[in-house]
């Protein structure tokens, strides 16, 4: 870019004050082949493509970093849950109902915390979520959560209140697919 590079560029549009502009996917082009994206500062791009990328590579990045599909990206990976029960069928059958019970649960309680503004509460089952969700699914389909996660506190009013929505939406469609799934046959 002729004026400044992209990384200043990304760091301007991620302090403009502008709640989305924080949080949105940003993919960076690049004629170096040695750059990378995905770091884990606070500016870093989500994802990277070297030019003369081919279109299938380019749909596919999109699919992996954009929360916009959210039901493809709560795709059920038990690899954990089945390495962590030694892939006992029953045992997974119990967790999986024990997870869908106390994160339907959970989801009533994040919708009533949203309705009260108890925003501690929030974090506390967001908090708990995020580490019972590594059991069910892989950790990128919810790497938006912990991100905005991890800047709660800077938030205002209204973006919790819009993140806090998004959340339940993904947990709910989670919750729904493992509950359709044949685990629980």
């Amino acid at each position: 870019m002729p004026v400044i590079n992209g990384y200043t560029l990304l760091k301007r549009i991620r302090t403009s004050g502008t709640y989305r502009a924080r949080f949105i996917p940003v993919i960076a082009l690049s004629g170096d082949t040695n750059s990378r994206g995905g770091d884990t500062d606070e500016y870093s791009f989500t994802g990277l493509l070297n030019k003369m990328f081919t279109i299938e590579e380019f749909i596919r990045l999109i699919n992996e970093i954009c929360f916009h599909n959210i039901y493809n990206d709560t795709e059920i990976n038990l690899a954990s849950l089945i390495s962590f029960t030694g892939d006992d069928p029953e045992e997974i059958s119990d967790i999986l109902k024990k997870f869908t019970q106390t994160t339907r649960e959970d989801i009533e309680k994040l919708n009533q915390y949203l309705s009260e503004k108890k925003k501690e509460e929030i974090k506390q089952i967001c908090h708990r979520l995020s580490s019972s969700l590594n059991l069910v699914t892989n950790k990128k389909s919810f790497w938006y959560m912990e991100r905005i996660m991890k800047k709660f506190d800077t938030m205002s009013e209204q973006e919790w209140k819009e993140i806090v929505a998004e959340v339940s939406h993904i947990l709910t469609i989670l919750v729904l697919k493992i509950e359709s799934s044949e685990f629980l046959k």
